[in-house]
């Protein structure tokens, strides 16, 4: 664990005060002893009355300076987090600057490498995802235009009308995966999660699949080891459906 920074400083500047005390103090009577030589006899060399007054001066502009320093470090930090909340998600830190708040600029600039990162990936996700989104919208409105247009074949209509078919699955199976990411972005550690059989999990997905395998003619090896696993099966259900449609898209007809 990680350190307060604020408790390091403070640390240290109840040892600087104590320091400075005690070597003022012994200074202070020091020099008063050797002014005043007479009053050796009867004088106390640690006692903190004599050195109260030039003390209190040092120490107050010792802390003045001291508070200075440390909230042109704090400041520094604010205005990171400023531009942060800003949307600057660039923002960065010079960690030889932090002195004892080097710890938290170094996490600072982790947060802002992590929130960059992230924001890449969403604005990818969102650009590719709405031109996947797109493209079957276009299919259906074209294909419907097609329809109203003229008069078709009932044979060219069926095929208009399961493009459509076809094309609206692809908006559900968009839909669903959206949906999918939202969910396990607000996913939580789960306890007592149940247990399913995953060998069973695949091979429905085979069988809720097998259209387009057969479409493509391709051959399924379905020679699976029992194997049991603990989790979400719906979330896990959906991993192995983009598997193996990606699996189908990206074999060639009449492979395995």
């Amino acid at each position: 664990m990680t350190k307060n920074p604020f408790t390091r400083v403070l640390t240290w500047l109840v040892v600087l005060i104590a320091f400075l005390i005690v070597m003022e103090t012994l200074a202070f009577d020091f020099a008063l002893m050797l002014t005043f030589p007479h009053l050796a006899r009867n004088f106390d060399p640690l006692n903190p009355v004599l050195a109260l007054g030039p003390t209190v001066v040092i120490l107050t502009v010792v802390l003045a300076l001291t508070f200075s320093w440390l909230n042109k470090k704090i400041t520094y930090l604010t205005k990171g987090i400023d531009q942060v909340a800003a949307g600057n998600f660039a923002a960065h830190l010079d960690e030889q600057k932090g002195g004892p708040l080097s710890a938290s600029y170094q996490n600072f600039n982790q947060m802002t490498d992590q929130l960059a990162k992230t924001a890449t990936l969403r604005d990818d996700f969102i650009n590719q995802f709405s031109h996947e989104f797109r493209t079957p919208i276009a299919s259906i409105q074209g294909f419907a235009d097609l329809m109203q247009e003229r008069e078709l074949p009932k044979k060219e209509r069926q095929a208009y009308l399961a493009l459509i078919s076809k094309e609206a699955h692809r908006l559900t199976n968009l839909s669903t995966n959206v949906l999918t990411l939202t969910t396990l972005e607000s996913q939580t550690i789960l306890n007592n999660q149940p247990s399913f059989d995953l060998t069973e999990q695949v091979r429905q997905t085979v069988i809720l699949l097998w259209p387009q395998l057969e479409e493509h003619k391709l051959n399924v090896d379905l020679t699976l080891a029992p194997a049991t696993a603990f989790g979400n099966a719906n979330l896990l259900n959906q991993v192995w459906v983009n598997l193996i449609n990606n699996a189908i898209k990206f074999t060639p007809d009449g492979g395995t």
